[in-house]
């Protein structure tokens, strides 16, 4: 998972009030009401402000989504991923759906799409590096 600094997570969070990012301490960063807020563990000084380093690294919180937004987003050329248990094994696997034509999205070369996938696996967007 990449990580980011500080003053990267603000423009982030300015730009996408839904994300959501921690840091190695289980620190969290939202953006709430036009607001930073930082939650769980975070120090504070005398004058009861929290403070947040700006050399910090944070990583971002991927949340799922719904599989019709994976497929959605998979079609208009962005690269996806499921997290679902083996069938069999029981064990956590992931299979990511990557474009392999940007001039005919919705190609992919990897992993085969099942009904057992669609219905119980975890979606998410893959961020572009």
């Amino acid at each position: 998972m990449k990580n980011y600094k500080t003053f990267e997570v603000v423009k982030m969070l300015s730009e996408d009030n839904t994300l959501k990012f921690t840091d190695k301490e289980n620190r969290t960063l939202t953006s709430r009401y036009g607001s930073l807020e930082c939650t769980l563990e975070c120090t504070f000084n005398n004058k009861n402000k929290s403070v947040i380093d700006l050399d910090k690294t944070w990583e971002l919180v991927q949340e799922p989504v719904d599989f019709m937004v994976a497929a959605k987003a998979f079609s208009e050329g962005k690269n996806v991923r499921v997290e679902f248990k083996g069938a069999i094994s029981g064990k956590p696997l992931q299979d990511v759906y990557k474009q392999t034509n940007k001039n005919r999205p919705g190609m992919c070369s990897s992993g085969e799409l099942s009904f057992y996938r669609i219905t119980t696996g975890k979606w998410y967007l893959e961020l572009e590096e």
